[in-house]
């Protein structure tokens, strides 16, 4: 196997002064992996142990087989639909039936690029906590109501957890500076929807590297490392 590490040096003597190009978006991908993949591994496995999805599911499925034999609720949908969501007096049980809808389908705000630019675990998360807030917001008679009690006991299993709101917390903080990072590197940005087809911002390396760099040198960024060790991995992968 010594052959390998002679090899490569015989190639850099044939090819001086040839620049090595890395592929910005897998040098992305791994930074991410590598900054927040465990605390995205363990929400992932905590909602898996609440069951949260197939309960939510199970919700959806009888509401909506309750709106579809009654007219009235059909209407009711309809116009709440028509509205873009904006109807005040929406009846209990087809709020109960929008919500878990709308948890249910997270995966629709991933732009296609994959895990670490698309987190639909953490949305999925960020949605139960949207939910819980809108139903703590309810009236004392809607809050009675009996699919509005189920519904907020299934949100309660992760919100309530401590532990968990710690992780999500701790991720959320690491996807924010993640996300600048992006945005330095001109590829896959946040707001992106190219997916796997992106092939980035049609801007000359001079400028990346520039953008890079005022991320890397941040005070922020410096505060960080500091104080955690998956930052100061991050930082050593972009100065090398």
């Amino acid at each position: 196997m010594i052959w390998v590490p002679v090899y490569y040096q015989q190639l850099k003597r044939f090819f001086t002064g040839v620049l090595d190009y890395i592929c910005h978006y897998h040098f992305l991908r791994d930074i991410g992996n590598d900054l927040f993949g465990i605390e995205y591994a363990r929400i992932r496995s905590e909602l898996k142990k609440y069951s949260i999805r197939p309960s939510l599911r199970k919700i959806v499925k009888a509401l909506g087989e309750r709106i579809e034999t009654q007219p009235e609720l059909t209407d009711s949908l309809d116009s709440h639909l028509k509205d873009e969501g904006k109807t005040g007096d929406v009846l209990p049980s087809l709020l109960a039936y929008i919500l878990s809808s709308w948890i249910i389908e997270a995966n629709s705000e991933s732009n296609g690029y994959g895990f670490p630019f698309d987190r639909p675990h953490l949305i999925f998360h960020q949605r139960l906590k949207t939910a819980k807030s809108i139903v703590a917001n309810l009236s004392a008679k809607k809050k009675k109501d009996k699919h509005i009690i189920k519904l907020n006991r299934v949100l309660g299993w992760a919100i309530n957890d401590s532990n968990l709101k710690t992780i999500v917390s701790r991720m959320e903080e690491k996807v924010q500076i993640f996300d600048r990072l992006r945005d330095a590197m001109r590829i896959a940005a946040p707001d992106g929807k190219k997916g796997l087809n992106d092939d980035g911002e049609n801007v000359d390396v001079k400028t990346i590297q520039k953008a890079v760099t005022l991320f890397r040198n941040s005070d922020e960024i410096k505060a960080a490392v500091e104080q955690n060790v998956d930052y100061k991995k991050m930082v050593k992968q972009i100065d090398k």
